[in-house]
């Protein structure tokens, strides 16, 4: 922080140029001033991100590790808190054939787009020619309309895609979403609740109750009978990345729902 503090002060008489690979350097309140440079088709280029001030507000208040994504080779989008702390730890269980699936060796970077930001992540992403995939809810087919104009709108997929699509159902629709690196699942707390087996939904609630006994004033408590219900309602009442984390660490592989192997793997080799 000093570093960056005289680096500013500097600049003020002088103009300064620094090339860095740590994340630690940037500052991204001054967007502006930052340039990735990368290969495409084996020739250096830089990308440059030009932000309007709104666009550059939600990067300031965003915060949380947002400056990593310039470095990453990889991004995973999703919707939550809760997914965002489970990703990058369940990636540590996935090792299939001698292939490692980590987001920390694969360079992946986890982000967090809740509500309309997740349009403005997916943009950036675009223009700093950063390979991701985007895990949405299903909820989003609720209004299939209005969920398709928002992919056009921001060049997630082929204009004239439309029109082939309007009648396909569900399960049809998510595959062809699939192609264009487009995945919809189930929210988190019905994945885990409804895939996995009594044992491993035990250690899930185990999680989360060692989150609520150190973290815990605000994580709600339940009282239903039965497992996979109260498993169920505390993560939908608890969408905390703390908690992600904390399940995704007490799960082994076969506890990691199938369909979440299956991004995380994608994504890991993109």
């Amino acid at each position: 922080r000093q570093l960056i503090f005289s680096l500013k002060n500097l600049s003020e008489y002088s103009q300064v140029i620094v090339t860095t690979h740590s994340d630690h350097l940037l500052d991204v309140t001054q967007i502006d001033n930052i340039i990735r440079i990368g290969k495409e088709n084996n020739k250096t280029k830089r990308y440059k991100i030009n932000l309007t001030s709104e666009e550059k507000k939600i990067l300031e208040i965003h915060g949380r590790n947002l400056e990593e994504i310039f470095f990453a080779k990889r991004a995973l989008v999703v919707e939550g808190d809760t997914e965002e702390g489970f990703f990058p730890e369940a990636s540590k269980k996935i090792l299939e054939n001698e292939q490692n699936y980590s987001f920390d060796y694969n360079s992946v970077s986890v982000i967090n787009g809740q509500g309309d930001t997740i349009w403005f992540y997916l943009r950036l992403l675009k223009s700093l020619n950063i390979p991701f995939i985007t895990l949405f809810d299903e909820d989003k087919l609720n209004d299939r309309d209005s969920f398709w104009e928002k992919l056009k709108e921001n060049n997630l997929i082929k204009e004239n895609e439309g029109s082939n699509l309007k009648n396909l159902n569900s399960e049809k629709f998510k595959n062809v979403l699939s192609t264009y690196n487009i995945v919809v699942l189930q929210p988190f707390e019905k994945m885990i609740s409804e895939n996995l087996d009594e044992n491993a939904l035990k250690k899930v609630e185990n999680a989360i109750n060692f989150v609520r006994k150190h973290w815990g004033k605000n994580i709600e408590e339940v009282s239903d009978q039965k497992l996979k219900d109260r498993v169920f309602k505390l993560l939908k009442n608890n969408k905390k990345w703390r908690i992600g984390k904390a399940i995704a660490q007490e799960l082994d592989y076969n506890g990691i729902p199938k369909a979440y192997i299956e991004v995380i793997k994608t994504v890991a080799k993109l």
